[in-house]
């Protein structure tokens, strides 16, 4: 004889809003409400939205729904809002799972361990690394061939300023006039039509 719980279909929630801290605050003012269980939080692509999945008996998880979405209007935040009274077990196996991170596996078999090491032969002793890349002194009578000039020159042109620091938290490049928190229309690198 199965148990009520078992003639029971889950029913599952789905409830869109903007932000992840309102997102945080909703779900934990959803699982207050009612007898449900949050199957997560997932970020949707673009625009900040957060979509919180709850699974729990249809009238808890309309009650918890009801709820958090009110409380994400005052907040300015809600989306949109779903409720699946009794889905297909596929969609339920999909969406009404929580995602497990990937688990870190030990390998099978350890690594052969090592008896005894080889002595390395032919062996050659080379000059220290400091002195392959000294240079002769210059004495000052010696003229500076061209191919040194050059050098420094396309070496200080490859160096990127040492003050010149980003203010644009949208593209990072140094030369963008935009500041944090101005209208995305003034980065240099928008690219809606002005």
């Amino acid at each position: 004889m199965q148990t009520k719980e078992a003639r029971v279909r889950k029913s599952l929630g789905l409830l869109e809003i903007k932000g992840l801290a309102s997102a945080i605050l909703v779900a934990d003012a959803m699982a207050k409400t009612a007898s449900v269980t949050i199957v997560g939080i997932e970020t949707c692509k673009g625009g900040g939205w957060q979509t919180i999945k709850v699974v729990g008996d249809v009238a808890a998880v309309q009650a918890s729904l009801s709820s958090g979405c009110e409380l994400a209007k005052r907040h300015n935040a809600f989306v949109a809002m779903k409720t699946l009274s009794r889905p297909d077990q596929t969609i339920m196996d999909t969406w009404g799972t929580p995602v497990k991170k990937a688990e870190l596996k030990k390998p099978k078999t350890m690594p052969p361990k090592v008896e005894h090491a080889v002595e390395p032969t032919d062996v050659q002793k080379t000059e220290s690394i400091e002195s392959a890349f000294e240079k002769e002194p210059v004495s000052e009578n010696e003229p500076v061939s061209e191919y040194d000039i050059v050098v420094e020159e396309v070496i200080a042109e490859n160096q990127p300023p040492a003050s010149v620091e980003a203010t644009c938290n949208l593209c990072g490049d140094p030369l963008c006039e935009r500041v944090k928190g101005e209208p995305h229309t003034k980065c240099i690198h928008n690219t809606k039509v002005k």
